[in-house]
């Protein structure tokens, strides 16, 4: 930035342009539940630049917020003042009185009438409006009265005046800081644009993770390794560049180009790809520069990683410099990209794709995709759902707050199965890894040194009444052909469905089957409470035998072959009755009394659901019946 055509955002940032002294934005109020914003405490801040001031290597102004006439005190609101002069004084009683020369850069305008305020009858420029000072005598009892001294009383000039350090932490919004840079021994720069700052061969392919709440996943990042065995303070500024004449209006900077901020993690100076967890982090704003000050330990690296909300994508022009001052030699470097290798799958949760989290019966119903290795490489798996735009169309930091509640929780997982088909049932040891609790916009797992072979990928919500469309972003240490990451069809893609429901009251029931020809079919029975198990087979009168599932006499009532809640039988030859009489489908029902089930007192059992699959038509021939085994 350079000229005079500031877009006059903060007295922080212009200063940082004329001087290049490091800026550093200090708020005074805020919610102190919002770690982000490191709210200054009056005595800390004080000590933290008194000595600094007076050695003269920091400059100060202040900023206020949105004021009203009779709040302010002559303060005009959401206007910047100087500091051009600091004083510590004690008072007879032994109090001490820190004191800041505050001066309107106006010539003219509303002169301070706060606590303490000196009158000056000769004053035209005042309008009179605001609050008799006497007025708050009692309100501002704590301040710094009986340490105010005579020799201050008398102001340098109308624009100036000395306000002590209890009112300035009440009245104003905002403390700005400039360092000397000279202060610091070492400094490190890096200048990036965010799309060269990934080792990745196409960064086109972390667009889609833009602004995705708690996704760092494309976001630059680099390491600061302090090698010593000397703990040490560092600061890390990050500073946007403006590098056209429109990128200085202040509406186009301002409600277009988004918010800023820093995260340091402590993962050994390692690539992150969640923004949980960090150590410490700094408030997202809309100035050019964000400032992080940070304590090193000794044989310590951490990674800090940028991020923004409501940048957009599309316009590829946001670069930067990324700076780091230390007191002693350290390292900073970017950090190194480990899945170099990236590749994207679009889906969607539908009514006819949900089946909510792992612990339903449902699950096998979720969208699948198989992943097919030539070779054993490592893996980052990542599902992201982007957050709805604000009303504005402007602010995705908004909606982020908006929709965070109405968003699903989302979950996935990576899981051994026969050549990459889709999972029905699914048991620990299928588990390769899986994302852990469920998160809203973003979650990922990793598996290393995945073996060569086809795998199975299932993204869920928590909850199987949630729509929404998703993409899937998987990271892998080796090359990967396109056609090695495929969607999984919808078991019923294709095929013909059927459904009946029993709801006969018997322990074990069955309904006749009718085909034309030779279909091949999958079967699913579903219980609908909790707590029943059941077993199920494919009856063939004609030849008196099981063609898929079923039971001996020996075990007939006993608990072998039964499953809780759903049941399945895949790949059923279902044969018309001109080759082997009727066909029929039986069910055999267990209440667990312990789960209170939908059985009755005798242990017959409640109603199920029964969905046909099939590549020819099957049809239902008669009702359900009651059947003796």
């Amino acid at each position: 930035m350079g000229g005079y055509d500031f877009p006059g955002s903060n007295s922080g940032t212009d200063l940082y342009c004329f001087t290049g002294w490091i800026p550093e934005h200090l708020f005074l109020k805020g919610n102190p539940a919002d770690l982000s914003l490191d709210l200054a405490e009056p005595l800390t801040l004080w000590d933290r630049v008194y000595q600094t001031w007076k050695s003269g290597d920091v400059l100060m102004t202040l900023g206020t917020g949105v004021l009203e006439a009779w709040e302010g005190h002559g303060l005009v609101g959401e206007h910047d003042y100087a500091i051009i002069g600091l004083q510590e004084v004690i008072s007879d009683s032994g109090r001490v009185g820190r004191w800041l020369l505050v001066k309107n850069p106006w010539k003219t305008g509303g002169n301070w009438s706060g606590p303490l305020a000196i009158d000056d009858d000769s004053d035209d420029d005042s309008d009179g409006d605001f609050d008799d000072p006497k007025s708050d005598s009692d309100e501002d009892s704590e301040s710094d009265e009986d340490a105010y001294p005579e020799e201050l009383a008398q102001s340098p000039s109308q624009s100036a005046v000395w306000i002590d350090l209890n009112s300035v932490f009440r009245y104003f919004d905002s403390i700005y800081l400039n360092w000397n840079p000279a202060l610091w021994n070492h400094r490190y720069d890096w200048h990036f644009s965010w799309s060269q700052l990934s080792v990745i061969t196409k960064p086109s392919t972390t667009d889609h993770l833009w602004n995705v709440p708690g996704c760092f996943w494309g976001n630059p990042q680099y390491k600061l390794i302090n090698k010593s065995s000397t703990p040490s303070k560092a600061w890390i500024l990050l500073s946007r560049h403006l590098l056209r004449k429109k990128d200085f209006d202040r509406k186009t900077l301002w409600n277009k180009s988004g918010h800023i901020s820093l995260y340091v993690f402590a993962t050994n100076g390692k690539r992150v790809y969640q923004s949980s967890g960090y150590l410490k982090r700094g408030p997202y704003v809309d100035s050019p520069q964000t400032l992080l000050r940070l304590e090193v330990p000794a044989k310590t690296a951490y990674t800090v990683v940028v991020s923004s909300q409501d940048l957009v994508p599309a316009e590829s022009t946001h670069s930067f410099t990324i700076s780091a001052f230390t007191s002693i030699p350290m390292a900073f470097e970017q950090v190194d990209e480990p899945y170099p290798h990236l590749f994207t799958v679009k889906g969607s949760w539908t009514i006819s794709a949900t089946g909510g989290n792992t612990e339903s019966r449902e699950y096998g119903r979720n969208p699948m995709f198989k992943i097919s290795l030539s070779q054993p490489a490592n893996l980052q798996i990542g599902l992201s759902i982007h957050a709805k735009p604000s009303e504005d169309g402007k602010s995705v930091g908004k909606a982020i707050a908006a929709e965070n509640t109405a968003s699903p929780l989302i979950h996935v997982a990576l899981l051994h199965s026969d050549g990459g088909k889709r999972v029905h049932t699914l048991a620990r040891n299928k588990f390769l890894a899986n994302s852990g609790e469920y998160k809203r916009f973003f979650t990922m797992c990793s598996a290393q040194q995945v073996p060569r072979g086809a795998y199975t990928i299932v993204a869920s919500t928590y909850t199987s009444d949630q729509y929404a469309p998703f993409t899937i972003t998987v990271g892998s240490s080796v090359p990967l052909g396109q056609s090695d990451l495929t969607v999984i069809p919808n078991e019923d893609a294709g095929l013909h469905t059927t459904s009946s429901t029993c709801q006969v009251p018997a322990k074990t029931s069955s309904i006749r089957l009718y085909m034309t020809r030779l279909s091949k079919g999958k079967i699913r029975v579903a219980k609908k409470s909790s707590g029943e198990y059941l077993r199920i087979g494919v009856w063939e009168n004609g030849r008196k035998r099981w063609v898929a599932g079923g039971w001996d006499d020996d075990v007939a009532g006993g608990d072998d072959g039964f499953v809780e809640g759903v049941a399945r039988l895949e790949d059923v030859d279902l044969r018309p009755d001109r080759e082997v009489g009727e066909t029929w489908l039986v069910v055999d029902s267990m209440v667990n009394e312990g789960f209170g089930g939908g059985g009755d007192a005798s242990g017959r059992a409640g109603a199920f659901d029964v969905t046909i699959l099939s590549d020819n038509v099957v049809k239902f021939w008669s009702d359900w019946v009651e059947t003796n085994t």
